[in-house]
C-alpha cells in the first residue's frame, strides 16, 4: 500500500510527465511502412505496431462515423482486419512520394480508397 507520500509523489509524476503525443513525435507513413513492411504472419514487433497502429485508426475511424453520422469508409462484412492492414500496406507502397505524411492521414486516405462508400 502506497504510502500518503509515495501517493503524492506517484500522483504529481503523472501529472507533470510529458505527453506521448504531439506532432513533433507523430508516426510518419515511413515509420508506418516499415514497421508494415514486416511478415504479418509472424509476431514481432513490427508487426504489432503495424496492426495495432492501423486498427487504432480503423478504431478513431469509426467512432468519427458514429458522431458524423457519415460513412468515411464502407468494407464489406467479408473484409478482415488483415485485408484492411494488407490494403494500407499496398497504399503506402505505391505513395512513397507521402512518406513524410503523418501516418493516421494516409491509413484513412487509404481506406476511403480501398473500400469506398457507394
Amino acid at each position: 500500500m502506497l504510502s500518503r507520500v509515495g501517493a503524492c509523489i506517484f500522483a504529481f509524476g503523472a501529472c507533470n510527465a510529458p505527453a506521448f503525443y504531439s506532432p513533433a513525435n507523430a508516426e510518419t507513413a515511413a515509420d508506418l511502412s516499415h514497421h508494415c513492411s514486416a511478415d504479418l504472419t509472424k509476431a514481432n514487433y513490427g508487426t504489432g505496431r503495424c496492426v495495432g497502429y492501423v486498427e487504432a485508426v480503423v478504431d478513431e475511424l469509426s467512432e468519427k462515423q458514429v458522431m458524423a453520422k457519415k460513412k468515411l469508409f464502407c468494407p464489406s462484412s467479408t473484409v478482415t482486419n488483415l485485408d484492411i492492414i494488407k490494403a494500407v500496406r499496398i497504399f503506402l507502397d505505391e505513395n512513397r512520394d507521402q512518406r513524410n505524411v503523418p501516418a493516421h492521414i494516409l491509413v484513412e486516405y487509404a481506406l476511403r480508397v480501398k473500400f469506398p462508400c457507394r
